[in-house]
C-alpha cells in the first residue's frame, strides 16, 4: 500500500475527489503521487473519517489491502492467489427512506462517484469486512 496515498475532504464534491483517488485490479504500481493504479478499474484506496459532531468515526479498516489465499488441495503443486480488494462506499452508507433532507446532508458523505448518507449500522458492521475476507481462504470456496 502506498504510504501517502490522496485522501479527499468532507467538502470535496464527487467530481472534485474523483480526480485524487485511483485504484485498480490487476497490476499495481504507484504513480509520481503515490496514488495505487490499476489497469481496469478505479476505486477509493484510503476512505477518508467521517466527522460528525466532532465524533470520527475511523475508516481505516476500509482501506485496500492485499489478501493471499493458498490452495493446498494438491499438496505437491500448492496455488497461491493474491488479490487487491477494496470496499466501497455501499459499505458504510445508505440512503435510508423518510429520512428529512436535512438530516440527509448533515450526515451526507461525498465520494468520487456519489454522495449517500453515512449509516451508523452500517459503519459498524463494516468492522468485520476485514476479517471475514482474510478468512474466506480457510473456508471450502474453490
Amino acid at each position: 500500500m502506498p504510504n501517502n496515498p490522496k485522501v479527499y475532504t468532507n467538502e470535496m464534491s464527487h467530481k472534485q475527489a474523483s480526480k485524487n483517488l485511483e485504484l485498480t485490479v490487476t497490476d499495481p504500481i504507484l504513480d509520481s503521487e503515490n496514488i495505487m493504479k490499476f489497469a481496469t478499474v478505479h476505486e477509493v484506496t484510503q476512505w477518508r473519517n467521517f466527522i460528525l459532531d466532532g465524533m470520527v468515526y475511523d475508516l481505516s479498516h476500509l482501506d485496500a489491502q492485499w489478501v493471499e489465499y493458498l490452495d493446498t488441495r494438491n499438496s505437491e503443486n500448492p496455488i497461491t492467489y493474491k488479490f487487491i480488494v477494496t470496499y466501497g462506499l455501499h459499505c458504510f452508507t445508505k440512503e435510508v427512506e423518510g429520512m428529512s433532507r436535512e438530516e440527509s446532508q448533515r450526515l451526507m458523505y461525498n465520494a468520487p462517484r456519489e454522495s449517500r448518507p453515512f449509516n451508523f449500522e452500517r459503519y459498524e458492521l463494516s468492522k468485520n469486512l476485514p476479517n471475514i475476507i482474510k478468512s474466506l481462504g480457510n473456508k471450502e470456496t474453490l
